[in-house]
């Protein structure tokens, strides 16, 4: 989150606030990674059945009025896929982690691959590529644990920094005339 403008002085207090809830949110993503990606995914998972829901109910309504070209399938879909994120996380962060491993892996051979060609190469770019295949081997062999972890301390990271950002602008504010 980046501020663009000043914040007029009755909204300091209610920002000061909110950067304040971010960083503390922020760093317990990072102490208890793995309960906030699962956390996430679950929340995912209530959207999803809640939008399945909704649109059942709509395709019902519009039924009763005479519209029957509708039909309940991605409802339905919306539905199950809900019910699997909310009662099967770990699947889901299973899937994401192998998807970010795999890209990992591809990057990094990819990378390394690229870097042989140069006439003197670079040894540190050469381990560099070299460890982001590693990562992403590690990361799959991990599981939904290891997505998890990532997922949870990126998402951590993330909301820390933006709430310090929001601090820091705030203090910087306060200091001008």
């Amino acid at each position: 989150m980046q501020l663009y403008t000043n914040v007029p002085k009755e909204m300091q207090k209610s920002a000061k606030l909110a950067a304040i809830l971010m960083m503390v949110i922020g760093a317990l993503a990072v102490i208890l990674p793995v309960y906030f990606a699962t956390l996430s995914v679950m929340i995912l998972g209530v959207a999803l059945l809640a939008c399945g829901g909704l649109g059942w109910l709509y395709n019902r309504h519009l039924s009763r009025c005479g519209i029957n070209e509708t039909s309940n399938l991605m409802p339905l879909i919306f539905c199950l896929l809900g019910l699997l994120l909310l009662l099967v996380p770990s699947l889901t962060l299973s899937v994401a982690g192998l998807i970010i491993g795999v890209g990992l892996i591809f990057s990094g051979v990819m990378g390394w691959l690229t870097e042989r060609r140069i006439v003197n190469p670079s040894f540190w770019w050469q381990l560099r590529h070299g460890i982001t295949a590693l990562l992403g081997l590690v990361l799959i062999l991990s599981g939904a644990t290891g997505a998890a972890w990532l997922i949870g301390v990126l998402f951590g990271l993330n909301i820390l920094i933006a709430g310090a950002n929001v601090w820091l602008t705030l203090a910087s504010q306060a200091r001008m005339p």
